[in-house]
């Protein structure tokens, strides 16, 4: 296919998404450059977007001299009676636009959204909010190729950080109204001073508020643990970070040494915040069935602006009331987030954390075994103390043993002579003492052998003297009691008419049974016996 294209014909870098937009405007399709064109004849203000810096800038130069020798279109006066056609009135606007917007002047905004030509040229969505919130101004800017490396280079070296959406700049830029497009707005510088500003001056009211509250200090004023076992860990899942971080963390869980727990949450986005503080709730909640000794809150390598969503007030007063020490591993070495300033411990990386850790493990474990060695050291020593204690105490023991025998020998022969002396002593006082007790004993007892002589000769005289007259009196009584008893024996019975029955043997027969027992009996009377042959049968009564 033959090219129609003309020399005076000018190309375009279109990005493919933009196609559809070129060619409504009139622009065709060269095949043998593979590139947009503006065919002769057409205006080539309304595909400024897609040409090259030098060539939109001639051209615009062109149509603002062409505007001031012509200040009113020529065929507005014929429509003076019928009205302005919108390509007329937007004449106007162009042409009064252009004329202030030529000069730069610095712009506050933020990026509400920003993408990248295949070209090189950069297009930013820009917006205001008020205090509440509310959007109150939107508008489209560009960042020309040609300006757009020494600008963004610019931007990264003093923020560590690619433009990006949701942050807010500081802009030089020129404006330009366009018929068919709007209102541009063309950056010519980025003042990276006024984003890092911006975030601390967010910094330093969260910071502000959070003293007023008097919570900005309360988890610094943990002690940070000096042994782990349950440690509780937020980060980005899958992030760089958090891979360092493992990698150190692992050896420790897998030797069971120390539990870690993972709450993954975004740490970028309008969304972190809030991603964030419902990973510490969860964290809480495990906290109270089973404790941790940390929270370890990481995020890895960043730009700079990343930064900025990890200040957030609500986010801060949760970390800041946290019932543990918290340790950060935001992974940026130069700037500090609020999260560093409230936390009891910060540290540059992740994987500086978990060095942290592991080296406190590892350090109680060396202190514990050269405990346990200065331990045994000190009972070696002080065993052999002992033994050596033992050792001499039993020799002193020995030798103070012999030297006590001996003077308990020397002192038993000393008291075995004085005892002997005293018992000799003792003996012939005793036996003074003896004999005078004797003669005192004897005197004493002739004396009392003489009295009781003397009563004894009394008292005898006495009982004799008793004894014969009561012996009298007992004659008189035992002559009566005989003639009493005399008068009472068998011949004087016999007298008073009485028999006795006796048998032949003479044995007195007191009963009738005994005397029917016998053969034959007598009875005694006073002047005779009288035989007896008694019948068995008789029954006399």
């Amino acid at each position: 296919m033959m090219s129609t294209t003309q020399k005076s014909d000018i190309f375009l870098n279109v990005p493919f998404k933009e196609k559809d937009h070129a060619k409504s405007l009139g622009a065709r399709w060269n095949p043998e450059r593979k590139q947009w064109y503006i065919p002769s004849g057409m205006d080539p203000i309304a595909f400024a977007i897609w040409m090259n810096p030098d060539e939109a800038q001639a051209i615009l130069d062109a149509a603002k001299t062409t505007t001031s020798v012509t200040s009113t279109p020529p065929d507005e006066q014929s429509a003076a009676n019928s009205g302005l056609s919108l390509s007329q009135y937007l004449f106007r606007i162009t042409e009064a636009v252009n004329s202030v917007g030529q000069t730069p002047v610095w712009l506050r905004a933020e990026i509400s959204s920003l993408s990248a030509a295949k070209r090189g040229h950069y297009y930013f969505d820009l917006v205001e909010h008020n205090a509440q919130g509310t959007v109150q101004a939107k508008a489209k800017a560009i960042l020309w190729s040609s300006q757009a490396k020494k600008v963004l280079a610019k931007f990264k070296k003093a923020t560590d950080a690619e433009l990006q959406a949701n942050i807010k700049i500081l802009i030089e830029i020129t404006t330009r109204f366009d018929p068919l497009y709007g209102l541009s707005l063309n950056i010519s510088d980025i003042d990276p001073s006024y984003t890092l500003g911006d975030m601390a001056a967010k910094l330093a009211e969260i910071r502000k508020q959070l003293q007023n509250e008097q919570i900005y200090h309360l988890n610094k004023e943990y002690s940070s643990p000096t042994d782990f076992t349950r440690v509780a860990v937020i980060s980005p899942d899958k992030a760089a970070g958090l891979g360092d971080f493992q990698a150190e963390a692992n050896i420790l869980q897998d030797n069971s040494l120390c539990l870690f727990e993972y709450y993954p949450a975004q740490f970028q986005g309008p969304e972190a915040p809030k991603l964030i503080r419902a990973a510490i709730e969860k964290m809480r909640n495990d906290h109270n069935k089973n404790p941790f000794d940390v929270v370890v809150i990481i995020r890895g390598g960043g730009a700079v602006t990343d930064l900025a969503w990890l200040n957030d007030y609500e986010l801060a007063k949760d970390v800041c009331k946290i019932p543990i020490p918290v340790f950060t591993g935001i992974g940026h070495q130069r700037d500090d987030t609020i999260l560093d300033e409230i936390s009891c411990q910060r540290f540059d990386t992740p994987s500086k954390v978990s060095n942290y850790i592991i080296s406190a493990i590892a350090e109680n474990a060396l202190q514990a075994n050269n405990d346990f060695k200065n331990i045994q050291t000190a009972v070696k020593h002080t065993l052999s103390l002992a033994v050596k204690k033992i050792e001499q105490g039993y020799r002193y023991i020995g030798q103070h043993a012999e030297h006590q025998c001996l003077y308990a020998n020397q002192c038993l022969d000393e008291n075995y002579r004085t005892l002997q002396q005293g018992i000799i002593r003792n003996y012939q006082q005793a036996e003074l003492q003896c004999q005078t007790q004797k003669q005192h004993i004897f005197e004493r007892s002739q004396n009392f052998l003489n009295q009781v002589e003397r009563s004894l000769e009394q008292r005898f005289d006495n009982i004799i003297e008793s004894i014969s007259h009561k012996t009298e009196l007992a004659d008189g009584l035992c002559q009566q009691m005989f003639k009493q008893i005399m008068g009472l024996s068998p011949e004087h019975t016999l007298k008073r008419g009485y028999v006795v029955a006796q048998d032949y043997n003479g044995q007195t027969i007191t009963s009738r049974e005994t005397a029917l027992s016998l053969e034959s009996f007598f009875i005694r009377f006073q002047d005779g016996q009288l035989n007896v042959c008694p019948k068995p049968d008789t029954n006399d009564t």
